[in-house]
């Protein structure tokens, strides 16, 4: 069993709450300003979305600085033996095969951006590091078969991986999903044509346009709030939690929320 926790405002639980969604953020919107960039293939890591957690257990004084408005929000805690128990998944069928994939990122739904299978959040634990190589990954690469026929590829594994050390105190994990600045739709008109061309000029989108969207919503299984824990920051104030308590009875009347141990003026 897996457990996880997010540093986050009263708005933010409201929403998760409400709309029983979990925000991912582009790359290019987070804090540490390595993550948006790639040596060779312009803006492709912005198409990347996290939605950033920790394993720690222990309150994370700079969390509670950094993410909750002064302390004064709130902690979120999770449980899950894997990513499928978290996000709400339908069966689909990719030709002869059915797979499960998130219920927010069905191919022929997304009219502005697609996302690259497997179609729904991976999870992974932040690796902390100061090699560049790996802060700001190579991932273009071209074979060349023959003077007229060549194959590019680009490499997503290495994109939302890694942070510097400089980050090591937050003990990072998050789900991610990658999204592209080209649908289903366009794909599909692209291959019956059997146009290169236009399939590099299509690729080349990720490398010169920024994407279209600064976050994503992922919908949410209801069991995952079965579990659910709500920590007050310790500059909390009685009238912050007495709207706490109203969003809880409201939206999840099962949920008791604790309070921080931590006492700080």
């Amino acid at each position: 069993m897996t457990k996880i926790y997010h540093y986050t405002s009263l708005d933010t639980l409201l929403y998760i709450l409400k709309y029983k969604t979990l925000r991912f953020t582009s790359l290019g919107q987070v804090d540490d300003l390595y993550e948006s960039k790639t040596s060779d293939y312009g803006f492709l890591a912005e198409y990347c979305y996290v939605s950033c957690w920790t394993k720690i257990q222990e309150e994370s004084i700079p969390q509670w600085s950094m993410y909750s408005r002064d302390m004064t929000g709130i902690r979120i805690g999770i449980e899950f033996d894997s990513v499928d128990d978290v996000f709400d998944l339908i069966e689909y069928k990719f030709d002869d095969k059915e797979d499960k994939i998130s219920s927010s990122l069905i191919p022929e739904k997304m009219e502005i951006m697609g996302s690259n299978p497997p179609y729904k959040p991976i999870y992974k634990e932040v690796i902390y590091t100061d090699d560049e190589s790996f802060l700001i990954p190579n991932v273009y690469s071209r074979y060349e078969y023959d003077e007229k026929n060549y194959e590019e590829r680009v490499d997503y594994t290495q994109i939302g991986i890694f942070k510097p050390t400089a980050w090591d105190f937050q003990k990072e994990t998050r789900f991610m999903v990658m999204l592209t600045p080209w649908t289903m739709k366009d794909q599909l008109e692209i291959l019956d044509k059997r146009d290169m061309e236009a399939h590099l000029k299509m690729m080349s989108r990720a490398r010169e346009e920024k994407p279209l969207l600064s976050y994503i919503d992922i919908k949410l299984k209801e069991s995952i709030f079965e579990k659910l824990s709500v920590l007050t920051g310790p500059k909390c104030s009685d009238a912050q939690k007495e709207i706490l308590q109203m969003i809880l009875d409201k939206y999840a009347p099962n949920i008791k929320y604790t309070e921080s141990t931590l006492q700080i003026q």
